[in-house]
Parts: C-alpha cells; sequence; structure tokens
C-alpha cells in the first residue's frame, strides 16, 4: 500500500507512532532551489541544521534503520550533527556514496560528481546483500576464479537524471534515481517504509514495483497533487 500526506516533515514525524522498517530522507539541499512557495530553501546555517537535527532525532523513535541523502557541502556539519546525536547510544552511522557519471559543467574547478548518503542503524543489523549483488571485474573479462555477483562496495555508481532521461519529472528541480533507491530498499530488507520528501515520487515508484509498502510526506500542494494523479492515490 503507497500513503501520501501532505505535511512538513518534522511536523509529520513530531506526531507520528507508527513504527517503520526503514526511513528514506531526501531533504531540500538549502541552497536556493525552487521547490514552490511553501518550502524555504534559503534558511539560516542555524535553522537548516536545528531542524535536520531535530528531524532525524525524531525519527530515531520510529525505526531502526535511517537514510539521509545530502548536497555535499553540508557534508561536515551533517556528520557532525549525526555523532552527537548518537554518541554513546546503540546507533551507527556509516556513509555511502552515490557517484555520477558527470556532474555540472566547470571550467574553474573538479565538478561535483557524488552525494554522500548517510545510513543510520541500530544494534547492528543484518542487510539483505544477495538481492543486490552485482557482476565484478572477474566475471566481466571472463576470469576463472570468479566466484559469482558480488556485494557492492559503498560507493554506487548511477547516472544523474538530467532533463533528457526518461525518468525526468520536469516540475521538481532535482531527482535521485530509481535503481539508487531501489538498491537501498532492496538492501534493507523490504518492511514498510516512510519516505519524509516525496519530491518526484522515485521511491513512490520503486516501491510499487517491489511490493512493499509506504507512507511518503510531501509539504508542496502542487507536487502532491501531480503524484496523485500519476499513482492514482
Amino acid at each position: 500500500m503507497i500513503t501520501l500526506h501532505q505535511a512538513e516533515a518534522l511536523e509529520f514525524v513530531g506526531k507520528c507512532d507508527d513504527h517503520y522498517d526503514m526511513v528514506f530522507m531526501d531533504p531540500p539541499d538549502n541552497i536556493g532551489l525552487d521547490y514552490g512557495s511553501e518550502i524555504n530553501d534559503s534558511k539560516t546555517a542555524a535553522e537548516y541544521y536545528g531542524w535536520l537535527r531535530q528531524l532525524i532525532l525524531k525519527s530515531t523513535a520510529l525505526t531502526d534503520l535511517i537514510w539521509v541523502s545530502y548536497y555535499w557541502k553540508h557534508d561536515l556539519e551533517i556528520k557532525t550533527l549525526v555523532r552527537n546525536i548518537i554518541r554513546g547510544t546503540s546507533w551507527d552511522a556509516r556513509t555511502f556514496i552515490w557517484n555520477f557519471n558527470f556532474g555540472q559543467y566547470n571550467d574553474n574547478d573538479c565538478s561535483n560528481c557524488y552525494r554522500p548518503i548517510l545510513r543510520l542503524s541500530f544494534n547492528r543489523m543484518e542487510w539483505d546483500v544477495d538481492k543486490i549483488r552485482i557482476e565484478s571485474e572477474r566475471m566481466r573479462v571472463g576470469d576463472a576464479r570468479a566466484k559469482g555477483p558480488k556485494v557492492p562496495g559503498d560507493v554506487w555508481t548511477f547516472p544523474r537524471i538530467t532533463g533528457n532521461h526518461s525518468e525526468r519529472r520536469s516540475w521538481i528541480p532535482t531527482q535521485h534515481p530509481e535503481a539508487l533507491l531501489e538498491r537501498i530498499v532492496l538492501m534493507s530488507g523490504g518492511g514498510k517504509v516512510l519516505e519524509l520528501f516525496s519530491g518526484s515520487g522515485t521511491m513512490i515508484r520503486v516501491c510499487k514495483r517491489l511490493g512493499v509498502d509506504l507512507d511518503t510526506v510531501e509539504l508542496n500542494g502542487d507536487y502532491v497533487n501531480l503524484l496523485r494523479k500519476e499513482h492514482s492515490l
């Protein structure tokens, strides 16, 4: 079952008393993008990191597994606030990297070609790695020593969703690839998922395809209407 809630993410988790097998969040990047009049993507640093800290902290009461995808320039601050949240607890944090095939063109410096994704897990969880195995390099070149598909490393290469990509939803400025979210859901074991920013509806499409129950939250009313129309919600 897919349930779409029109709500502000922090308010939703503050009132929610359900339990989820996984929470996924891809918060606004706070770099001045246009997500509609309801969403301020130009908060002060104190407002943004304070809001995000509360969002992650309150989410720990709803699940034993949280994935946080965020803009690379926030890396130091977000890791610091997460470290302060989990210090002295049974929560563990690990960084994954979504590597793009290409980034924005830049003539003055190396362009950004990655996005950090933090995995916060409680009390040494087990991962469903057999569902995400990939062809190894030895398999690709026909090496007889290849033992079969391998578990991928923690750097995951998937193309960025550009304007001419078949998955692109033109009404939103940013979007994750379905293959990336599918790997996250499969590795996490499925179950019931809470997504705190519906955005383009990528997680909706992935969970529908995999038969995974999803509660997804979006503040922008236009996005909500588009997603309800697309997915008959």
